[in-house]
């Protein structure tokens, strides 16, 4: 019983381990900031954060449907950037639906880090407010 414990301890650390190098290569090198997981999208939209590395040698944006691995580049870009503009991705002619954005920055020994934004609606309109009932008098 001892053993079970420990071994379950072991695996909860190493998966909080795994869970938050993500994050923190995220907020150290490449990070998007916007837009956000769950954000309702139309138009053109400016794509904020930052790419940024000292073996840096360019990034990418592209997207995909958010049950697809079928990425379509939106960008490739040589410059770094910190907390600025990424680029611009026009969802005007996008059918209505869920997508994801994804930031690849690239280093000069050709490994690549990733940050995927999640959940986007494309298009799809506010959903409007159930009617309230009228309470009776």
């Amino acid at each position: 019983m001892r053993r079970v414990r420990i071994l379950l301890s072991a695996a909860l650390l190493i998966t909080s381990i795994v869970i938050t190098l993500p994050a923190a290569a995220q907020s150290q090198n490449a990070a998007i900031t916007s837009p956000r997981d769950g954000a309702q999208l139309k138009g053109v939209v400016q794509i904020e954060g930052t790419a940024t590395h000292g073996k840096f040698h360019h990034y990418e944006l592209a997207w995909a449907p958010q049950n697809a691995e079928d990425w379509q580049q939106i960008a490739f870009v040589q410059n770094q950037i910190t907390n600025g503009s990424l680029g611009t991705w026009d969802v005007t002619p996008f059918q209505p639906g869920v997508y994801r954005l994804r930031l690849r920055l690239v280093y000069d020994n050709d490994q690549t880090a990733d940050v995927v934004v999640n959940n986007l609606s494309i298009n799809q309109g506010t959903p409007t407010p159930a009617a309230s009932p009228t309470p009776p008098i």
